[in-house]
């Protein structure tokens, strides 16, 4: 058998056109060197060459991507003819009738360009005249990737039984201020075919010739003579529509697709096309994209013998020696969407590849969209055995959507707390009669398979927006069109009611508020404006009522009932309180923001008078009317009794008690016999516990006699009541 490698021909159009458009040359000089390619180097080691040697290496040819991982060149150190070097590390897969291809970015891009996709070639070659190539055969494929420093692409559908060769380069376009711009404008044209060129300047000439037919009668195809200014301008317009260059040819990649026939066939089938595909515009340059999911979600195998990995999934094949393993059917399920787009007659490019399959839309917000033109969508379904379906394809114009209309009779009314704004407004006019509430447009979203198309495309909202005095126009809420009992209402009373926060800034202040209508959050109308509200400015707070005092032995809790706050919130509240019937008052005691406080430490047996004030940001208010309680009288305090005492230490003496009675603390006295005054021949003993049976004097003096005598306290300071002496003990000598 005799192998044969199938080649791309060029279409006799493109060599005629290419022929004629030598006249692009005056054009194209002003930024292409002429300089010869240097020669060709074999693969660059980054690790035995220096800086320099390996740029050069790399600017002439010989950067093998799997001999030097680590970039070293600038983007200005690569040869003036190249674009960009080839995408780095391209691995192909083969799986049974699909190739999986991944790549990484370029190294190298010339300065001012940008990679913006990739185009990836494709050879095949079949031994078998039985399974022919299906697709187009041999060709191109431009795919598009958001992220365009690493990207992958699935070519599903390729014919079984067949060898398939695949190269990419890099699409680099280069920005209007790029130093490589005029000759990257030049190059492009010049390797433009006619149904290119055609369709780079459909929609993006005005007042220009007619396209006209794919070939030398189109004025774009035939160019014109000389490349006039028109004509420089039109090419211009071409490239910065559509335009792109191409880097440097990767090294190429081949994978085998599996031998058809067996069972494997028989439990292989792709999804059907989706379902209701719908492109509905909205504003800010975006196509929304629509669809259910396929009635029939095709064949998958349930498990491929010897793989336990392989559970619904295609098997890896290399020369098709499993055609003819034995499988069970499994449950088919949409594993992934792939999104399509084309404009006008141009090429299709992939937009997206990778949706979950419970995706049911997919938003097209990229760059070049552009109102007034037309653009295709179509959509296919891949299942969890990796087959994807046919396509279905919607058309759509973008159009910028109408703005609605003002919503109508704007009344602002300020509540009896002189603080609350209640807003209320009537719904703009609806003419087509599309406005949804928010409960239809979450219905439809819940519920996409019986969702009328206009529920997501007239979805409106209302944002409110309040100034102060002559500040800024500020947005404080953004709501729904409000719905009645019946779920739609188009002329609704609308309602929002306003609690500032920034109180101190709304008292005393001539407020301002006015409404505008948003069609999906954006396309806003214009502004409905109501009077201005002048409000009150704040006084200071209301007189504190109710004002309660509980007693307790040590401490009274008081209560009491807010005043009105004067319009500026309360910060705290102050109390004072009097022991002489309020005669006299204490310096004021300040609270937190409770209505209640515990006043404590108080002496037993003794009346209190207190009165509280609310505090704000303008200053106090009137008192409360006072309030007397009187604490609890503290039981009888019993005199302590000594026992006993002691020397047990030289200097120190350990006196025995009988503890008084309800006592807190005791002290005993220490006085020497015969002396003559308590500062001199006395001391007292250090603090003990009022339940104390015993306490030890020490620093008497050796040899002496002292008498003791103790007494009981309760009570802190000024405020201690103390009981009777004890009697005194006999004299007793310290060691």
């Amino acid at each position: 058998m005799k192998n044969t490698t199938r080649k791309y021909l060029w279409p006799a159009s493109l060599m005629m056109s290419l022929a004629l458009v030598g006249v692009v040359a005056a054009f194209v000089a002003l930024g292409v060197a002429g300089s010869q390619p240097a020669q060709a180097h074999g693969p660059c080691d980054f690790g035995t060459m220096t800086g320099a040697a390996f740029a050069e290496c790399v600017a002439t040819g010989g950067d093998d991507p799997h001999t030097h991982p680590t970039p070293s060149p600038t983007a200005t150190q690569m040869p003036a003819v190249e674009h960009a070097s080839y995408p780095q590390q391209f691995l192909a897969e083969g799986l049974d009738n699909t190739a999986r291809l991944s790549w990484g970015k370029p190294r190298y891009v010339r300065m001012g360009a940008e990679v913006i996709g990739y185009r990836i070639h494709r050879d095949a070659w079949n031994p078998d005249d039985d399974h022919p190539i299906n697709m187009s055969g041999d060709g191109t494929i431009d795919t598009y990737t958001g992220n365009v420093l690493a990207a992958s692409y699935s070519d599903r559908g390729l014919a079984y039984n067949t060898v398939y060769t695949y190269k990419i380069q890099a699409k680099v376009r280069y920005s209007s201020d790029s130093m490589y711009y005029n000759a990257a404008v030049g190059e492009w044209w010049d390797t433009l075919d006619c149904r290119k060129m055609n369709d780079a300047v459909e929609g993006h000439v005005q007042d220009g010739p007619a396209i006209g037919p794919d070939n030398m009668t189109s004025p774009y195809c035939a160019m014109y003579a000389g490349l006039s200014n028109e004509a420089k301008v039109v090419v211009r317009r071409a490239y910065n529509a559509m335009g792109y260059n191409l880097g440097k040819m990767s090294y190429p990649r081949t994978i085998e697709t599996a031998t058809s026939g067996g069972l494997l066939d028989a439990l292989l089938a792709p999804p059907s096309a989706p379902r209701d595909v719908m492109a509905e515009a909205s504003c800010d340059d975006q196509i929304m994209i629509t669809w259910k999911e396929p009635a029939d979600f095709g064949k998958v195998p349930a498990e491929f013998p010897g793989c336990s990995t392989c559970n619904n999934q295609t098997p890896i094949h290399h020369g098709g020696t499993n055609s003819g393993i034995e499988v069970q059917p499994g449950t088919a399920m949409i594993a992934s969407y792939m999104v399509e787009r084309k404009v006008g007659n141009g090429a299709w490019m992939i937009m997206v590849s990778d949706l979950p399959g419970t995706a049911r839309s997919w938003t097209d917000m990229s760059d070049d969209l552009a109102y007034g033109m037309t653009y295709h969508y179509r959509v296919k379904a891949t299942n969890n055995a990796n087959l994807t379906g046919p396509a279905e394809m919607v058309t759509e114009m973008l159009v910028q959507p109408a703005a609605p209309q003002i919503p109508r009779s704007l009344r602002v009314n300020l509540e009896e707390d002189q603080l609350t704004f209640e807003l209320q407004w009537s719904s703009p006019s609806d003419p087509d009669g599309l406005w949804r509430t928010e409960a239809d447009f979450d219905k439809a979203k819940a519920n996409a398979d019986e969702a009328d198309g206009k529920y997501l495309s007239a979805r409106l909202t209302y944002v409110v927006q309040r100034k102060i005095n002559d500040g800024n126009w500020s947005t404080i809420s953004t709501q729904p069109h409000q719905y009645s009992s019946d779920g739609l209402n188009t002329t609704f009373e609308q309602e929002h009611i306003h609690e500032p926060t920034d109180i101190d800034a709304i008292r005393g202040a001539t407020v301002r508020f006015r409404v505008s209508a948003l069609v999906n959050d954006c396309n806003p109308s214009g502004w409905n404006q109501a009077d201005e509200v002048e409000v009150p400015a704040a006084t200071a707070p209301g007189m504190p009522t109710g004002l309660m005092a509980t007693p307790h032995r040590d401490h009274i809790d008081l209560s009491w009932t807010a005043p009105a706050d004067g319009g500026s919130p309360i910060t705290g509240y102050t109390f004072e309180y009097s022991t002489d019937g309020g005669d006299t008052w204490s310096d004021p005691a300040a609270t937190d923001t409770m209505t209640s406080h515990s006043h404590t430490g108080l002496m037993p047996g003794t009346t209190y008078t207190y009165r509280v004030t609310a505090m704000n940001a303008v200053g106090a208010g009137p008192a409360s009317a006072p309030e007397a309680a009187t604490t609890a009288a503290a039981p009888s305090l019993g005199a302590p009794s000594i026992t006993a005492a002691s020397s047990t230490a030289a200097g120190q003496a350990t006196i025995t008690l009988t503890p008084g009675a309800n006592a807190s603390k005791h002290y005993v006295w220490a006085f020497r016999v015969g002396g003559t005054s308590n500062a001199t021949d006395g001391m007292w003993s250090g603090q003990a516990a009022g339940n104390a049976t015993s306490v030890t004097i020490s620093g008497l003096t050796s040899g002496e006699s002292y008498w003791f005598i103790a007494i009981a306290g309760r009570g802190d300071g000024a405020a201690t009541q103390w009981s009777a002496w004890s009697g005194w003990t006999a004299a007793t000598p310290i060691q």
